[in-house]
């Protein structure tokens, strides 16, 4: 099959036969010789371009087995540090059970009974407000006050002492060593948990993404700063009322870790 020839002048393809272009007279035997040095730089060019081809695919190939190596390590230590963290939770049942009962063994009914009593909150009626006994949870160094309030129990610092109330709260208290305040009170709902922590949240003027937000259909908690000022609100539905409780204090409160850690241990004791 005849190879295509065209113009180099005008770019027309060259019939059979013909020695001049039909359209502007360029000589085709010019055509011809200024082809051959194209079709050449063309084939090299072709060539170059599958050379780095083949190169990139290679070091593609390369990259995926260094990341398969690397992810089958990774894997392999997390197993091995999951079997240590296994053996020791093993090791610490089995020293438990065998320092109870001096040296017996407690059935399983027995530790779970006391693990309800261990956690178990006082009952008070649906409408009283009651101040309880002060507690001291075993895993916690800071002594905490129980007050009941619409069947559920909130606890706060021992060392923290009420004052006047405001608006609708139940009791407001306040540190005067870090100006930290705590106020206890409750809603009436007015639909899932997550629903009314966004109606807090409109209605707090707030706007952007607050430090701490998490929620689902019976509770909700939330932590922001607004003007210097730091806000974490716990809310749990429960027996048909929504009580909450409100921890404020200022950002640059010399009490500030202390005041951190009350809260960690509050929401841990304030549950659904």
């Amino acid at each position: 099959m005849r190879e295509k020839i065209y113009c180099t002048r005008c770019g027309r393809e060259i019939r059979d036969g013909l020695l001049y272009c039909d359209r502007c007279g360029q000589s085709v035997r010019k055509s011809m010789e200024r082809q051959k040095p194209l079709k050449y730089r063309q084939i090299e060019e072709i060539h170059k371009e599958r050379t780095v081809r083949k190169q990139h695919q290679q070091e593609k190939a390369i990259k995926r087995k260094q990341q398969k190596e690397k992810a089958l390590k990774r894997t392999r230590a997390m197993v091995l540090v999951l079997l240590l963290l296994i053996i020791a939770l093993i090791c610490v049942l089995i020293g438990y059970i065998s320092m109870s009962n001096d040296g017996g063994m407690k059935d399983m009914d027995d530790l779970r009974q006391e693990n309800i009593s261990a956690t178990e909150e006082p009952e008070a009626t649906a409408s009283a407000n009651v101040v309880i006994t002060t507690t001291s949870p075993s895993e916690i160094d800071t002594d905490y006050t129980q007050y009941a309030i619409s069947g559920q129990t909130v606890s706060y610092p021992s060392s923290f002492v009420s004052v006047d109330t405001q608006g609708g709260e139940s009791i407001r208290l306040t540190d005067e060593s870090g100006g930290g305040v705590i106020t206890i009170g409750q809603e009436t709902p007015s639909g899932s948990a997550n629903e009314m922590m966004g109606e807090y949240y409109s209605k707090a003027g707030l706007s952007g993404e607050p430090e701490v937000s998490t929620a689902n259909q019976t509770r909700y908690l939330i932590t922001y700063t607004l003007d210097g000022t730091v806000t974490h609100r716990k809310l749990v539905i429960k027996n048909g009322a929504a009580v909450y409780y409100e921890f404020t204090y200022s950002s640059s409160s010399s009490s500030k870790s202390e005041y951190e850690q009350y809260i960690e241990e509050m929401d841990a004791l304030f549950s659904d």
